[in-house]
């Protein structure tokens, strides 16, 4: 054999090694989502997550946060402000699923994770939506009731002003009154008629009748008692004289 065919023999032989390694490699160490952070094929590093380590990372208290989408799940938490996350659900803790697809990397599975239920209703945009639409409607409520009260108040305060404004006028009517009498008083003209009703020499029984211009009338008797002589009676005594 010449060195032809000796070059011919040796490139088969590594081709042929090649291709039995490669495919130990593909069937022994293949992409296994979850077996392991890192696997081997051959002289290659088949990465499964973004750390360096074959542990998994954690995100402080947001737990695992290894594989890739794990990672990017546990990043957006704490960007919203979560503090405490689980990977399993805790025993003694008020707390809520939440979940993502990528378990262990597989994009087809899904993993669920458990956050703070106090945390959760302030950071979930879905509550926060809820709230916003329940405070909404709220404010609308109040507005409306505020509104009806305003008007009510509106309402109160014509028809106190049109109360005001009679009683102002009656004040005024009876001062005007009171004035009226007032000036009838200053000034007033009475008619008085008197009838004799017996007459002696000891006295004389009279009754009267008295109406001023004020419309006050009264009507009484007068008992008039006789000293002394009266003038026709002293006429009648010189005459005789």
């Amino acid at each position: 054999m010449n060195r032809t065919d000796w070059g011919m023999i040796i490139v088969l032989a590594v081709l042929v090694a090649c291709l039995l390694v490669s495919k130990s490699a593909y069937a022994d160490n293949g992409i296994t989502f979850g077996k392991s952070t890192y696997n081997q094929a051959g002289a290659r590093l088949i990465v499964n997550s973004l750390g360096d380590q074959v542990a998994e990372s954690t995100h402080g208290n947001l737990g695992y946060n290894d594989y890739i989408p794990e990672n990017a799940f546990k990043n957006n938490l704490h960007e919203q402000g979560y503090t405490q996350v689980w990977d399993s659900k805790p025993d003694r803790e008020d707390v809520v699923a939440v979940s993502y697809m990528g378990l262990k990397g597989d994009p087809r599975t899904e993993d669920v994770d458990y956050v703070l239920t106090k945390e959760y209703n302030r950071l979930n945009a879905a509550q926060q939506a809820d709230r916003i639409d329940s405070n909404a409607a709220t404010i609308m409520t109040n507005a409306f009731n505020n509104s009806w009260v305003n008007m009510n108040q509106s309402s109160n305060i014509a028809e106190n002003g049109s109360k005001i404004a009679d009683n102002s006028k009656k004040i005024k009517e009876n001062s005007d009154r009171l004035d009226a009498l007032e000036d009838r008083n200053k000034f007033k003209t009475s008619l008085t008629l008197e009838a004799r009703l017996y007459d002696t020499k000891s006295y004389t029984l009279k009754s009267f009748v008295k109406v001023d211009t004020n419309k006050e009338s009264e009507i009484g008797i007068i008992l008039i008692l006789k000293f002394g002589q009266s003038h026709e009676e002293r006429m009648l005594r010189l005459e005789d004289a």
